[in-house]
């Protein structure tokens, strides 16, 4: 029998979503790159943005590089990522614009847009991810502590994860967790500070088992200091390869 916790949650992400539908009927969206009302992207927008080829830089130094990878000895031993892939720079106003109304709006059609993005840049990107992660590879979201995953009623990781899922063949597994936190890493400045206040959030479970190859999924790359404590936690459970791939690329 479900718990009265359980009965409670269920509703209230009801009213949250059915509270959300209306409002997009009352106040219809308009896109945030033209201004063009009817989408939060609209099509011509929407095409623009697909356009773009990605972006591919160095986790460790952000140098371009082939297809993000770590460029260098000095890079490998300041990331534990074999590199990292994003759809578009953090100065593309339509995708970071949509990704806001959706992170911190709960905006559900931003969501879809930029599932939309992700999905499409996958697809292209499909035979060399492939290549680089093999066949038994899986999706892993960044994580949100349950907390604020709650309150907010979606990780964006996870819902980016799922729309890359099917381009890719490859399954979804949520398997890193995250302690709470009482700084955001959008609230720190210094890539040295965002690494230690990360490092002590993210673990797995006791007896987790962990596959021998990861795509790691978050929403902005900035620093890479989430995605790094992700790789390294899952490298000392096994893992072989660990890539990263985003949204966005600060």
């Amino acid at each position: 029998m479900e718990s009265r916790r359980g009965q409670m949650g269920r509703q209230s992400e009801f009213w949250l979503r059915l509270g959300r539908g209306a409002a997009g009927v009352l106040f219809p969206h308009y896109c945030v790159e033209c201004g063009r009302e009817g989408s939060v992207i609209c099509d011509d927008c929407r095409l623009n943005l697909s356009a773009r080829k990605g972006v591919f830089k160095c986790p460790g130094c952000a140098a371009p590089s082939v297809w993000g990878a770590a460029c260098s000895t000095a890079c490998r031993s300041r990331t534990s990522l074999d590199g990292v892939m994003s759809a578009a720079a953090y100065a593309e106003t339509a995708a970071r614009e949509a990704l806001h109304l959706y992170k911190y709006s709960g905006i559900l059609e931003a969501g879809r847009a930029i599932s939309g993005v992700l999905g499409g840049f996958a697809a292209r990107s499909q035979p060399v991810m492939g290549s680089l992660l093999g066949l038994e590879a899986v999706i892993m979201p960044v994580p949100l502590h349950p907390w604020r995953e709650a309150w907010r009623g979606f990780n964006q990781a996870g819902t980016l994860a799922t729309a890359v899922a099917a381009p890719l063949g490859l399954p979804v597994r949520s398997l890193l967790r995250r302690r709470f936190g009482w700084k955001r890493q959008t609230q720190l400045d210094s890539p040295l500070l965002r690494h230690r206040n990360v490092e002590r959030m993210i673990f797995l479970e006791p007896g987790t088992r962990v596959p021998e190859s990861v795509l790691l999924i978050d929403d902005v790359f900035t620093t890479g200091a989430t995605l790094s404590v992700c790789a390294r936690v899952l490298r000392a459970r096994g893992a072989k390869r660990v890539w990263g791939l985003t949204l966005l690329r600060g």
